[in-house]
């Protein structure tokens, strides 16, 4: 008899390239569960949620509350920022002049001003903050001109540096005795009183005395009015346009409420040489 041998082929080898092939196959499959998961679902979503946390702030020169080369950028963005900062935004700062960013805020492209004025046109494009500081709003003079600025009654006829978009008193702006001459920052005005061509300039004291000096000007050389014609309350404005507008300052006078209680408030006041002013 035949004895008929079955050869049983031996497996092949796996091959290296195979196998890798295979794993990469199930890392995929893995990965793309991983994805689709409610759980990733939720994690994606926080971009969108950090959105909302960012705030643009303008950023103008109005020294010693606001200026790009300010330390900190100025007492008034100082202190907006680092409420905010405080509450969890992040603060992104849009620099421009003081009227461009009224503009920017009317069409919701800058959030927040610092440093406001209030006014019944400002109040319907912003939600604004209780007041975190006060100006003195007064005249000043050239000493040598003889002119000692008491009140509006001492400004018939002459010439005052005005600055434009500055929410000023109606007692001021309709008063037509005098000739008002408008500028887009007060550095301007300054430079104008003391070259003679106005008479007289309004403005915060303590902008006028620092542009003052910036000038290198003798502060002695100057007059300035001894009762202030208006104490005005400084407001934080948020635009009406920013969705959280409401909330953004509440946010804002708690948060300051607390750095008046902590004591950051009074060091943000003396980084910037300034006092506490009440009204």
């Amino acid at each position: 008899m035949f004895q008929i041998n079955v050869l049983h082929p031996k497996p092949a080898a796996e091959k290296p390239h195979a196998r890798r092939a295979f794993l990469l196959t199930l890392l995929c499959a893995a990965l793309s569960a991983s994805l689709f998961s409610p759980g990733h679902a939720r994690e994606t979503s926080k971009p969108a949620e950090d959105a909302n946390k960012l705030v643009i702030l303008g950023l103008d020169n109005w020294p010693p509350f606001a200026g790009p080369d300010l330390p900190n950028q100025g007492f008034g963005i100082e202190v907006a920022s680092t409420a905010l900062k405080r509450a969890g935004y992040t603060v992104k700062k849009r620099v421009a002049p003081w009227g461009r960013l009224l503009s920017e805020a009317e069409k919701g492209v800058v959030h927040v001003l610092p440093n406001m004025w209030h006014s019944p046109k400002r109040e319907a494009v912003f939600s604004m903050s209780s007041p975190y500081h006060f100006n003195k709003l007064v005249l000043v003079s050239r000493k040598d001109s003889g002119l000692v600025p008491r009140n509006l009654d001492s400004l018939v006829g002459l010439r005052v540096g005005t600055l434009k978009n500055s929410a000023y008193p109606a007692l001021f702006m309709n008063d037509n005795r005098h000739h008002k001459q408008e500028v887009l920052e007060q550095s301007q005005n300054v430079k104008k009183l003391a070259d003679n061509r106005v008479d007289a300039v309004i403005g915060d004291e303590t902008v006028l005395k620092y542009l003052i000096k910036d000038q290198h000007l003798p502060l002695k050389d100057f007059c300035f009015q001894q009762k202030p014609l208006q104490i005005t309350p400084m407001h934080i404005g948020v635009s009406r346009l920013h969705p959280d507008h409401a909330q953004l300052v509440r946010i804002l006078d708690s948060e300051i409420a607390a750095m008046k209680s902590d004591g950051t408030f009074t060091e943000i006041l003396q980084r910037h040489k300034l006092d506490e002013e009440t009204p």
